[in-house]
């Protein structure tokens, strides 16, 4: 089993501390996101778990622990979102410099193979635009390019809650633009990425994009955020090759288990995909409790004190 943590919110930087909890217990519950009656009861013991998948956009507050959960054998990667955006899209993201410095610590301390660089998703504004891309691209690839070994991207689909955000980022005369893969712009830039992340020696791969966007022909081939080849090469473990359906339709990656929950994130990124609006994360955060097994309340869980043996594992 792989174990996704996570897709819908950014368990290495705001809930190192219950993950750890977790991981000592050795096991985790994760209420249906769809049906909160239903609860999974998840095994992290290392004897289930073939893998963990981190993704976070500032992994710091879990790189104390990173030595603990190595010494309990369990193979782990990170996908890294760095993106540089200005403050307006990523409120709560640090500094270049320093969030720059926490990707080169961690890939010195796991080793370049293990995190992997998202430059993800490109977000086309006034402010935003295909040059701008294009030197906020290099700037960051001159600073981590030498210690990563894998580049995922894709461009911004604009989710209901984002959509939101971007009405409000009106106000501040900030504007999306319509993508044109026509363009001329659209196709310079993709080929500039291609070009410079081969200089670096970077394998390239598109996240969840459907033909026709063209992207292979222009040198970036579909990817697996998870994949089992990667997994295959870099830690050599045969994992289950079955596609997650679970997943969007142009999505390639193998079946995993996502122990996360939606509006939880507290990064206040306004291209979010896994926020609905800010006020149900200000009130799920009076939810959660480091000690509990769900990352939010305590699910099926009579008087907060344990969880029913019988709930269903997998």
């Amino acid at each position: 089993m792989i174990i996704s943590a996570s897709r819908r919110t950014d368990i290495p930087c705001f809930y190192s501390q219950w993950f750890m909890k977790r991981l000592r217990e050795g096991f985790v519950c994760v209420p249906n996101p769809f049906n909160a009656h239903q609860v999974a009861r998840v095994s992290l013991a290392q004897q289930d778990v073939d893998v963990v998948v981190f993704w976070s956009k500032n992994p710091a507050p879990m790189v104390p622990h990173l030595d603990e959960i190595s010494k309990r054998g369990l193979p782990f990667f990170f996908h890294f979102t760095l993106n540089a955006y200005p403050k307006e899209f990523e409120p709560r993201i640090p500094d270049f410099e320093t969030i720059t410095q926490t990707f080169i610590d961690l890939s010195r301390m796991l080793g370049k193979q293990r995190v992997i660089w998202r430059y993800d998703p490109i977000i086309l504004s006034n402010v935003t635009d295909f040059s701008f891309h294009s030197q906020n691209f290099d700037r960051i690839l001159e600073r981590i390019g030498p210690h990563t070994t894998r580049l995922v991207t894709s461009f911004f689909d604009e989710y209901r809650g984002a959509k939101r955000n971007f009405i409000r980022l009106g106000q501040k005369n900030i504007f999306l633009q319509e993508l044109d893969v026509q363009d001329a712009g659209y196709e310079r830039l993709v080929r500039h990425m291609v070009k410079r992340a081969g200089e670096f020696g970077l394998e390239i791969f598109s996240c969840a994009e459907p033909p026709e966007m063209r992207l292979p022909e222009l040198g970036i081939p579909a990817g697996k955020c998870i994949d089992d080849q990667y997994i295959l090469r870099e830690f050599g473990i045969q994992v289950d090759s079955t596609p997650d359906r679970f997943q969007r339709e142009a999505c390639g990656c193998v079946k995993s288990k996502d122990i996360g929950m939606y509006d939880t994130c507290q990064n206040q990124c306004v291209y979010c995909y896994a926020i609905s609006q800010d006020s149900r994360v200000n009130a799920n955060q009076k939810q959660h409790n480091v000690d509990s097994p769900s990352l939010l309340g305590y699910y099926d869980c009579p008087e907060g004190k344990s969880f029913p043996a019988q709930l269903p594992m997998f």
